[in-house]
């Protein structure tokens, strides 16, 4: 998969993620696949993000989400300045 259609990707796991389109366990096993598989993802910026989708629905101590939709709103306006 070339960088590009990585990055098509990730918006899109993104933004069905903020939509509600997709639960954060439906987010996390997506990008799991790319970890557990060793799947070659060359643009870093990418790599780094599929991290933070695979972390979507890490919960704390008191089996709250660690992170929110404000969270996730955050990471994909970073991501989209990241990749220009």
């Amino acid at each position: 998969m070339n960088d590009s259609e990585i990055r098509k990707e990730v918006l899109d796991i993104y933004n069905k993620l903020i939509s509600g389109e997709i639960s954060r366990e439906e987010a996390t096993d997506w990008a799991m696949v790319f970890i557990n598989n060793d799947l070659f993802v060359d643009d870093r910026v990418s790599w780094a993000n599929i991290m933070k989708i695979a972390a979507s629905d890490a919960t704390g101590l008191e089996s709250e989400y660690l992170y929110d939709e404000t969270d996730f709103e955050d990471w994909l306006e970073e991501y989209k300045a990241a990749i220009g």
